[in-house]
C-alpha cells in the first residue's frame, strides 16, 4: 500500500536501546499491555512495547504461533506488525495485572489457614504498597530494566502505538450514542470497515483469526497528512510527542469527537487458524489425506468464522448483547434472522448495520456472506448511494426491472459515482492550498471506494441491503466484480 514504512527487525541486542517515555501504560489489551518508548538510535519516533500478559511457557508457545501467522501475511494498514520480540526482566510495576491475580489467589486459599492467610494478606498489602511507590517514583522517562523485583515475559516491539482498544472505545461512547447516534454509528462503520479490510486481506492466505473480541482490536491515533506527500498517505502516531499520559487522553478525546475515530488494528493471532500446504508433493502427505474428512482438509469448520464474529461484534459495538449469550438456545436449532434481537433505529445507519448483522449471522455457512462483502456493504451505507436516491428518480432498486428502467439506473449511477469523484477532487484541491490542512483517514478510506467501484457493484450492494432476506448468489458477483476491479 502506498506510504506504508518497511519492514523494521529489532534483534536481542536492541533491547537496551529502548526508554520508556511514561510509566503508565497507554493501553491495555486482552493479550498484553502497551507502554509508549523511545529508541535511542531514532528517538524522535515512538514505539509500543507490548508486554504479554500470560505465563513465559504459556506465551511462548501462543506468541511463536501468532508470530508464525503473521510473518505468512503480506503487511496491511489494519493489520499489527511486529519489529521484534525477546524474553526480557520485566520490573512488576509494569505488570498491573500480576496483583490482581496474587489477590485473587489469597482469596482462594482454605479458610482453615485464616490466620496465615492474615500474614499472606498483610505482608501481600506491604507489597502492593511498595509496587505501587515505585510506580509513582518512576520518572516520566526511564530505563525499562528498572530496579527492583523482575518476572521474565515475552515482549514485543511494534511500530503502531495504540491509545485504547475498541472496547474502551464501546464503553466510553454509551452516553455519546445516545446523545448524538448519527455520530456514534458512523463512527462503528468505519471502524467496521478497517476490521473487515484487514479480514479480507488474509483471506488469499487461508488464515482465520477465530478470535475477534473488542479487546483484540487496538485503535491507533493517525494524523491527517499532507496531500502533497505521498510517503504520508497513511499517518501513524509514532512522532516523538506522542508519548505522554496527557497525549494519549488527548487521542481518546479527538477519537470520540473525529467522525473516522482512529486506525484499527487487528492484534492477538494466538488462536488463529491457518489452512496449511496440504496439497504438497510428499506422497506420504497425501495419502495420509485421503482418510480425511473434507471439512478437516479444507478447514471449512473455521472458514467462515470471521464473518459470525464480525456479526456479534455488530450487537457489542452498538451496546446490545452477544445475541448467543442473551440467548444460548439459538445456536442448539436452525435459528432464522427472526429470531436475531432487533437493533434499536437510532440513526440512518442503524437499519444498513442490522441487515449487516444478519446476513454475516446467517445460520448456513455457505449462505453466510464473505468479508469482502462485508467491506463492499459498509462502504455504501457510508458513502452512498442510498435507496432514497434510486426513489426520487422513480427507479427503486428492489424487484424486478424493464430495460429502459435498468438502463436509466445504470445512468444514474454513474453520474454519482462521476460527481462523488470530482467533488472529491475539487476537496483535494482545495486542501493542497492549505499546508495545514491535509487528507483525513476517512478521506483516503473514501478513496479506496471510489477509485474501485462500478456501476454494477454499486447496484448489487444496495440491492443486497434493501433485501428482507439474505441472497448469498448475488452479493457473491458483486464482491467478485469489486475484487476483480481491485486487482486490474
Amino acid at each position: 500500500m502506498a506510504g506504508q514504512k518497511g519492514l523494521l527487525r529489532f534483534g536481542t541486542d536492541s533491547w537496551s536501546h529502548f526508554r520508556l517515555t511514561t510509566g503508565k501504560p497507554c493501553c491495555e489489551a486482552g493479550d498484553a499491555v502497551y507502554y509508549t518508548a523511545s529508541y535511542a538510535k531514532d528517538p524522535l519516533v515512538n514505539y509500543a512495547i507490548k508486554i504479554c500478559r500470560s505465563k513465559v511457557k504459556e506465551t511462548q508457545q501462543q506468541f511463536f504461533h501468532s508470530l508464525a501467522v503473521r510473518q505468512s501475511l503480506p503487511v496491511h494498514f489494519n493489520i499489527q506488525q511486529d519489529c521484534g520480540h525477546f524474553l526480557a526482566d520485566v520490573p512488576t510495576c509494569l505488570l498491573p495485572w500480576e496483583e490482581e491475580e496474587e489477590e485473587e489467589a489469597e482469596e482462594q486459599e482454605p479458610q482453615e489457614e485464616d490466620e496465615e492467610e492474615n500474614v499472606k494478606g498483610l505482608k501481600g498489602k506491604e507489597l502492593k504498597t511498595e509496587a505501587n511507590r515505585k510506580l509513582e517514583e518512576t520518572p516520566t522517562a526511564g530505563d525499562i530494566n528498572t530496579s527492583g523485583h523482575l518476572k521474565s515475559r515475552v515482549v514485543v516491539i511494534t511500530r503502531e502505538v495504540p491509545f485504547q482498544t475498541v472496547a474502551d472505545f464501546v464503553h466510553e461512547g454509551v452516553a455519546r450514542h445516545a446523545q448524538n447516534p448519527e455520530l456514534y454509528e458512523r463512527q462503528v462503520c468505519l471502524l467496521l470497515l478497517q476490521l473487515c479490510s484487514g479480514l479480507e486481506h488474509m483471506k488469499p492466505y487461508h488464515v482465520t483469526h477465530c478470535d475477534l473480541r473488542m479487546e483484540n482490536l487496538l485503535l491507533v491515533h493517525s494524523q491527517p497528512s499532507n496531500p502533497s506527500s505521498p510517503d504520508l498517505l497513511e499517518p501513524n502516531n509514532n512522532s516523538s510527542g506522542a508519548g505522554s499520559a496527557g497525549t494519549c487522553a488527548s487521542f481518546i478525546a479527538a477519537a470520540s469527537n473525529a467522525t473516522c475515530p482512529a486506525r484499527l488494528i487487528i492484534s492477538n493471532f494466538s488462536q488463529a487458524k491457518q489452512k496449511s500446504a496440504l496439497m504438497t508433493a510428499d506422497p506420504g502427505t497425501l495419502r495420509n489425506q485421503a482418510r480425511l474428512a473434507p471439512e478437516i482438509v479444507t478447514a471449512t469448520q473455521y472458514r467462515k468464522c470471521d464473518e459470525f464474529q464480525t456479526g456479534i461484534l455488530i450487537y457489542e459495538m452498538l451496546h446490545r448483547l452477544n445475541p448467543f449469550e442473551e440467548t444460548p438456545e439459538l445456536k442448539e436449532r436452525e435459528y432464522t434472522w427472526a429470531d436475531l434481537p432487533l437493533l434499536p433505529v437510532r440513526s440512518l445507519y442503524s437499519q444498513g448495520l442490522q441487515q449487516l448483522a444478519r446476513l454475516l449471522l446467517t445460520v448456513n455457512p455457505s449462505e453466510r456472506i464473505r468479508m469482502s462483502e462485508a467491506r463492499a456493504c459498509l462502504q455504501c451505507l457510508l458513502w452512498g448511494p442510498r435507496e432514497d436516491l434510486f426513489q426520487a428518480l422513480g427507479c427503486s432498486s428492489t424487484g424486478p426491472i424493464s430495460g429502459s428502467t435498468a438502463s436509466h439506473r445504470e445512468a444514474t449511477l454513474q453520474n454519482w459515482l462521476d460527481l462523488k469523484r470530482t467533488l472529491m477532487m475539487i476537496k483535494f484541491a482545495e486542501r493542497s492550498l492549505d499546508t495545514a490542512c491535509g487528507v483525513s483517514l476517512e478521506d483516503w478510506l473514501c478513496c479506496q471506494y471510489l477509485a474501485f467501484a462500478t456501476t454494477d457493484t454499486l447496484s448489487r450492494v444496495v440491492h443486497i441491503l434493501q433485501q428482507p432476506h439474505p441472497q448469498p448468489h448475488s452479493l457473491s458477483q458483486a464482491a467478485q466484480h469489486q475484487t476483480h476491479a481491485h486487482s486490474t
